[in-house]
This record gives structure tokens, sequence and C-alpha cells, in this order.
């Protein structure tokens, strides 16, 4: 319990002002402490106050009577409702009554209009007590708030703006919702305005009264306002400065209004006070926020500018990023086009190629048949087998363009059978023996007599092919092992070389789509088959790793199961 008591003393208060003298109950105070209590009441600026059981001031300093709108002179002696009648401000009667009913402090924030301006104040009350403990009156003491309010205020509405402007990338929404946040917290008004060309596009408002938004939109479908005008929003985006006025003058409100119904509508809002920021973000001007007091007292202090600019460079920004977003979506959107146009190429130029590359070789294979019948004279038959291995060569490439296409599309088909995993790599070896030869490669294959199991058999074919194919092209040269076991349960494929090896930030990436880990001008091809392979291979239930490093050659491996998987 909170409480203030005074020693009783039958002496006056030496050299104390009229308005605080406390010779009623305070007779024994030395005149060293009524001094004291004299000087903290001259000092303080905070307003006090001390009102006996009947609501007499007895004590009031000049910040007290700057509040309650009286010459603290005259509080002394009067209760609430005289001073009410003499144009001061009312106290709250109820609450003296209850701390004097009580005994315990309470305190209550209010807004008071002083020299025009509307400021807040918190005012403690506590009971005033005798020797006895008897309570025998109310001290208040006032506290002035309205720049710590004003300051929570500020900072809630930037907290609360860039949560805002940062929910959403589209520009035109937030910025939509900005100005209901500004007011009342900045302004009666507020207004953003957007430059496009030689006008201001009004791009969203709020206001106190709802009428007023609707009327502001009216207008704006009627006439914009021009991004000359030497006032408001025109001239805070042409200046790039800040700009402050006590209402608008009749010239300026020519200047501002485009037409005499804007004139009239700006003469009716009635701005006391205006406040116009530039929005800017990398180095440009997109628009102007702006502020008005049309209903209130307030005046706009380098405190309220401050806010207002950081309002406008958030928004500004929330404008730059949607812009910047928009421009990679589209940029993407252009992309992703000429990827399905590509697609779409490679898809229909495989097509076409795949039957006459098909009619190619089987001329070939009859031609080197027919070579090894009848005799060919000189190299002729070395020839027609080179021409017969790069037509398997650019048949693989087609059906590989093909694969890809299918499984863009998620069209790539698996044609289960019993297939036995070792015979298909020992044919594969086979089929491929000429090329080994041609890239110096001496091929080892170890697999037991048979490992069977239910696959496709065209797809597994497919996947020696391609990785015998990839050895060939990055170790040139090397010796290779193909090795096929089986479990019960799964058989494994694996193929190790001795090649320039893959670095391991590069090992998953070379199963994608046109990536690869040597460089183009060193290594051919399209960039597809390890990634064909990997989709065939999960087809097909199984998943394919590689184990490797630069210099000390690659390891390929894959997994299938043996039974049938799902697809």
């Amino acid at each position: 319990m909170s409480q203030t008591t005074l020693p009783t003393s039958g002496a006056p208060l030496a050299g104390a002002a009229p308005s605080w003298r406390l010779s009623a109950f305070a007779p024994a105070l030395t005149s060293h402490l009524e001094a004291l209590f004299g000087a903290v009441l001259a000092s303080t600026p905070d307003p006090i106050f001390v009102k006996d059981r009947e609501g007499r001031y007895l004590v009031a300093n000049e910040p007290a009577g700057r509040l309650l709108g009286v010459a603290a002179a005259a509080l002394v002696g009067r209760t609430d409702a005289e001073i009410a009648v003499l144009g001061g401000h009312g106290a709250a009667v109820e609450l003296d009554c209850e701390v004097l009913r009580t005994g315990v402090s309470a305190t209550v924030e209010s807004d008071v209009a002083i020299a025009g301006e509307l400021r807040t104040y918190v005012t403690t009350k506590s009971a005033l007590r005798d020797a006895s403990g008897a309570i025998v009156g109310v001290v208040g003491l006032a506290r002035d708030v309205t720049e710590a309010r004003r300051t929570e205020a500020r900072v809630k509405l930037l907290a609360d703006a860039g949560a805002l402007l940062g929910s959403s990338l589209d520009h035109d929404a937030t910025l939509s919702m900005l100005p209901r946040l500004v007011v009342p917290a900045l302004g009666d008004m507020c207004a953003v305005h957007l430059l496009r060309g030689d006008e201001l596009h009004l791009v969203s408002i709020a206001h106190v009264e709802s009428w007023r938004v609707d009327a502001s939109w009216d207008l704006e479908r009627g006439a914009r306002l021009s991004a000359s005008a030497g006032v408001g929003p025109a001239e805070a985006i042409r200046t790039g400065e800040p700009q402050v006025l006590d209402g608008f003058s009749e010239e300026q409100i020519a200047q501002l209004a485009p037409n005499d119904a804007h004139r009239a509508f700006i003469r009716e809002l009635g701005v006391r006070a205006t406040l116009c920021v530039p929005m800017r973000c990398a180095g440009k001007i997109v628009g102007a926020l702006s502020v008005a007091v049309t209903d209130s007292p307030r005046r706009y202090a380098p405190s309220d500018v401050f806010v207002a600019q950081e309002l406008a460079a958030r928004a500004a920004t929330a404008i730059h990023h949607a812009d910047l977003y928009g421009a990679e979506q589209r940029a993407r959107a252009a992309a992703q086009k000429a990827v399905c146009a590509r697609d779409a190429f490679l898809a229909m130029a495989a097509h076409d190629l795949r039957t006459p590359v098909a009619a190619m070789k089987l001329q070939v294979t009859g031609l080197v048949r027919l070579a090894e019948r009848e005799g060919a004279p000189g190299r002729m038959p070395e020839r027609l087998q080179r021409l017969a291995s790069h037509t398997r060569r650019l048949s693989r490439l087609i059906g590989n363009l093909l694969d890809a296409s299918r499984i863009l599309n998620g069209q790539l088909e698996v044609q289960r059978e019993q297939v036995d995993l070792a015979a298909v790599a020992r044919g594969v070896a086979e089929e491929l023996r000429d090329e080994l030869a041609r890239a110096r490669c001496v091929l080892e294959v170890q697999t037991p007599e048979h490992v069977v199991g239910v696959w496709d058999r065209a797809r597994l074919e497919q996947v020696v092919v391609s990785l015998l194919g990839n050895a060939m092209k990055y170790a040139r040269g090397a010796p290779l092992t193909l090795t096929v076991v089986g479990t019960p349960d799964s058989a494994q494929l694996t193929l190790h070389d001795r090649g320039i090896g893959i670095a391991e930030e590069d090992q998953a990436r070379i199963f994608e789509r046109f990536e690869r880990a040597a460089p183009d001008r060193h290594y051919g091809g399209l960039g597809v088959g390890l990634w064909v392979v990997r989709h065939v291979v999960e087809s097909m239930g199984g998943r394919i790793s590689v184990a490797s490093a630069p210099g000390l050659g690659s390891t390929f491996v894959v997994d299938l199961p043996r039974g049938i998987a799902a697809a």
C-alpha cells in the first residue's frame, strides 16, 4: 500500500507560496523542510497536487496547473467541479473516492489537450495520512508519457509494416493494406502514390472516416494528380526530400488538385498538417507515402518524419523485390518454355531419325556379312566393321534421346520376363568387342554361369552397353572389369575401370540430365546416358551408384531385385 504521511506542526511553511501552504496539516514542519518541499514542487516538471477529503486542492505546482488548464494559485481551495466551471479539466472524482475509501494507490492514463496538442499523462493517486495513520486526503503525481507512447506506437508500426510488406511478393496486395496500419498511428489519413510517367497513381488510401476513402477513389477515377505539382507527394518525389506542411494554402491547393472537384475535396478534408516522403529503393524513386492530420491537433515532429521515411523505404523495397521476383519468374518461364521446345525437338528428331538409321544399320550389317562371305578386297571388311560400329553407336544415341523423352513424359516402358543377367553381360561384351579393341580397353568378364531374375532384357542390355560405352570414353586405353554376382534375393552388376575418375562432389550430379564431370571440349556426348540408365534401373526396382576418386578410376554398381518388383 502506498501512502504519504505528513507530520503534525503548528508552524507555517516559511516562504511558501499560498498555492501549496500546508499549515493546516503540518504545524510542526521546520522552515528547512518547508523550503525543501517548495523547491521540489517548483523544480519538478511533473504535475503534483494534494487534495483534502472534500476534494479541495491544498497543494498544486505550476505543471499541475498547466495540466488542468488553470493557474496553480487558482487551484488552491477549489474542487474539480469548481475548476470545471472556470474552464479547467474535471478530475477523476470516483478514483479519488476509491483511494480515500481503500487507502490503495491507483493509476490512470488519460489524453489531455494542452495548447492545442493532445498529450498523454499517467497519474498515480495515493492516500495522504496524518501522524496517527488516518487518511486525510489524496496526493497525486502525474507524468507526461506522450513521447514514450508515441515511440512505442512507432516501433510497433514499423514492426507490423515490416511483417506485412515481407509477407507477400504481391506488392499491390501489401501496399493496399499499409495505410490501414498507418492510420491512426501516424495520422488521420494515409495515401500511397506510385509514379507512372507524368502521373501519380493512387494505389492505396485509408482515413479514419471510411466515406472519405470512397470519395478519394472516385476522384482518382476522374483525374489523377499531376507529377509536376510543386506541393505534396509530387514535390517530395521531385526533390527526393520529405515535405512537411501545416495545412494547404489556396495557392497550394490549386497546384496540387487537377480540377475543381479535387480542390473542393481537399478543402473539405480540412488538412491541418501533412507529411509526404519519397519512396526510394536502389537509387530510384518509385512513388510517395503521404500522411495527414485532419481531425486532431497533432503536428508532425522530426521523429514522425523518420518513421514515415522508414515506412516509405520498406514499401519501396517491397516493390523492388516484387519486381525482381516478377522478372525472375518471367525469365524462368521463358527458360522453361525453351527447355520444353528443346525436348520436343530432340524427341521429334530422334523419332524421325530412328527409321532411316535402323534401315542403314540393317544394310551395313548385310554388307559386312556379304564381305565376309565373298572375301571383299583390301581393308573393306575392316571399314565395314567400323561403319557398323558407328551405326550401332548412332542407334544407341537416338534410343537414349527417345528414352529421355519417354522419361520426361512418364512413359518409360518395362517388359518383364525371366532374364539371365550373366548371359546378357557376356553377350554385350562380345557385341562390343571391336569397339573395345579400338578404344584399347581390355575387358575382363567375371560371371557365374547363370544369374536369373525377372527383368526387361532389352533394358538390361541398354544398361550394360551404356556403362561400357561410358567406360570406353573416360578410361580409354585402360583395362576394364565387368562382374556379375547373385544372391537369393538380388543381383549385382559391377563395372570397374582405371580411367580419369570422378570427384566426390560430382558423383551424384553425373546421374542427372545433361550433366557430366569431364569438360565438353575433351569428351563428346549428350550427357543423358547415365541419366537414362538411372531411370531404367529404378524402373526395375533397382539402384545405381558409383565409387570413384580422381586418377584412381571408377566403379559403377547396379543392384537389382531378382523377383517381380514394382515399376
